[in-house]
Order: structure tokens, then sequence, then C-alpha cells
């Protein structure tokens, strides 16, 4: 099953899906801090006003909320929705994508996960079961021989009136 999480979650990102932790309160309650948020690459012009974009500034990924696309200036200006105050004009060329999936409290994790220690962890948990399953079948596979072979030495006592 991690196997398969992981190859989804690569997959995805080759195709621009980026899934970011939530570390300040200025979308809460919407986005709570903490919570794992999925974000698709979207056409700038194509983004209406409500949804949450996400943007690079000033080296920093930020998600806020869009008040207005001005296709014409090629800007969008946002809010977070926890502030008073619009952000400066968001140009076309920093928009990264619009935010899709916010599941709270899972962006603590993956973010444990994708650090170093959460990676070590991940690939030994996937080894470990992996040898698990191995030797189950190893020997569940030794059991039905054994059974198969009782039952043939029983059969052959049976017509041998043993």
């Amino acid at each position: 099953m991690i196997p398969l999480v992981l190859l989804l979650i690569i997959c995805t990102q080759a195709a621009g899906v980026r899934y970011m932790c939530v570390l300040s309160s200025s979308m809460e309650p919407e986005l709570p801090v903490g919570s794992l948020i999925v974000v698709v690459p979207k056409r700038p012009e194509a983004v209406s006003e409500g949804e949450n974009i996400t943007y690079l500034a000033g080296g920093s990924l930020v998600t806020h909320k869009v008040i207005k696309n001005d296709e014409g200036g090629k800007f969008l200006i946002t809010k977070g929705i926890a502030g008073k105050l619009e952000d400066a004009p968001v140009p076309y060329s920093a928009v990264r994508g619009v935010q899709k999936i916010c599941i709270p409290g899972l962006g603590k994790l993956a973010a444990k996960l994708g650090s170093a220690r959460g990676k070590i962890a991940v690939i030994s948990s996937a080894a470990a079961i992996f040898i698990i399953v191995i030797l189950a079948d190893i020997i569940t596979g030794r059991r039905r021989k054994n059974a198969a072979n009782q039952s043939d030495l029983t059969a052959i006592a049976a017509e041998n009136n043993i």
C-alpha cells in the first residue's frame, strides 16, 4: 500500500501537482494550520474570484483567496481570509496553481515524512513489510507442503490398511 501511495504522489508531482503544509493562520478557518493542501496547475487567466491560489512571493509559496482577476493587467488581487488588507498584485508569472483539496492535520505528518528521518522511516517500514510478507509466504508454503505430504501418507496408509 505504501509503495502504491508513493508512486501516486511521484506521478502526480511529475504532472505539476504540489502537496503543501499550511504554515500560517492567514487562511483560517478555511485552511487550518497544519493542513495538507493539494495544489493543481491552472492557467492564471482561467482562475476565478473566490478560488485559492498558490503563488511565489519573495521566495516563499503563499496560498490566498483571489479577490479579482485583472486579465488586462495580467495580475491577480488576493487576500488571506483572516486578514483585513489585500496583498500586493500577483503577476500571472508567479501563480503556481489553485488549491483543490485540504486535509486538516495531515500536513504536519507529510512534512515529517518528507524529512530525511521520515524518508528513512518510510523506506525501512516498506522493507520490513516486504520481508514479513515473504517470510509469511515461505512459512505458509511449507505448512501447505507438509499438510499435502501428510495427507499423501494417510492415503497410502489407508490403501494398505496400515
